[in-house]
């Protein structure tokens, strides 16, 4: 009870906006001991701006991200080490219209199990995919594909000395008389 009467006696101390000039005597560190090095500012610089650019993205494109996302977003970062390859990701989510970022997430680790870990390689395996699939610039298919590699296709059947060629038939049910079992 003493504690809060001897308290009381001082008046309650403004809250205000106001930026003042003052310097508090009771800080006796020179400036320059308190700031960390230029080169882990330099990385720090770096590491921001890196998710920075991941998240305008993902923000832009998809929705805000949570707290555990942001997380994720980190540790992404710091395993790929490299934002555009996380953004391509993104982007390829974003064409399989599978807007979330549990499906880039499989698609990075995917490339690191194939040894793509820069953005010009997961360009190019996204191109020749893209060929393979048939959804490529010179519109060559998987159908024309698999024409090119085998023999048989729909076209050489015609030709083919077996064309004429029916196997005969067996006994079907259709085919039993069941008059005759009853």
């Amino acid at each position: 009870m003493t504690v809060h009467v001897a308290d009381s006696d001082r008046p309650i101390p403004d809250n205000t906006t106001d930026i003042t000039t003052e310097v508090n005597d009771n800080d006796n560190k020179a400036p320059e001991e308190t700031l960390p090095k230029p080169n882990i500012l330099e990385k720090a610089n770096d590491k921001n701006s890196a998710l920075k650019s991941v998240l305008n993205f993902y923000s832009s494109n998809i929705r805000l991200p949570s707290s555990y996302e942001l997380e994720i977003f980190n540790s992404l970062l710091e395993e790929f080490k490299e934002p555009e390859l996380i953004i391509l990701a993104l982007k390829q989510s974003i064409e399989s219209n599978a807007r979330n970022l549990r499906y880039a997430e499989k698609v990075l680790y995917n490339w690191l199990d194939k040894g793509i870990k820069t953005a010009e390689a997961a360009e190019k395996f996204i191109a020749d995919y893209k060929k393979y699939k048939g959804d490529g610039i010179d519109g060559y298919s998987r159908e024309k594909y698999w024409q090119d590699k085998c023999y048989y296709t729909k076209t050489s059947a015609k030709h083919s000395k077996w064309s004429g060629y029916k196997p005969p038939r067996g006994n079907h049910p259709a085919d039993i008389h069941i008059e005759g079992l009853i």
